[in-house]
């Protein structure tokens, strides 16, 4: 009779183990209050309503926006540098016509 429950435990064996950690978090986060309660319910229900194909959406749009705003900071390091090298330059230029 749990042959078949054993078999399936054995198959699904990391989700199974997730499902009782979070449900044992549930348990303990529900004596604290109401409102951690929804708030730890609603990110559970999100996690998982979200397939496979939503977190690779969720991840490549995070790291589009990482790289983005990573490229954006090292052009302003760098063009400053260059500033600060162009302003040394022409400072230097003008020492040696007068």
């Amino acid at each position: 009779m749990f042959e078949h429950l054993s078999a399936a435990v054995k198959r699904h064996k990391v989700k199974v183990v997730c499902a009782v950690f979070l449900t044992t978090m549930m348990v303990i986060i529900a004596t604290k209050g109401d409102r951690i309660t929804a708030v730890f319910g609603s990110v559970t229900a999100t996690l998982g309503a979200f397939g496979l194909s939503n977190w690779s959406v969720v991840i490549g749009i995070f790291c589009t926006v990482t790289t983005s705003v990573a490229t954006v900071v090292t052009n302003l390091v760098y063009r400053k540098k260059l500033l600060a090298l162009q302003e040394k330059h022409l400072k230097e230029k003008a020492n040696e016509t007068y």
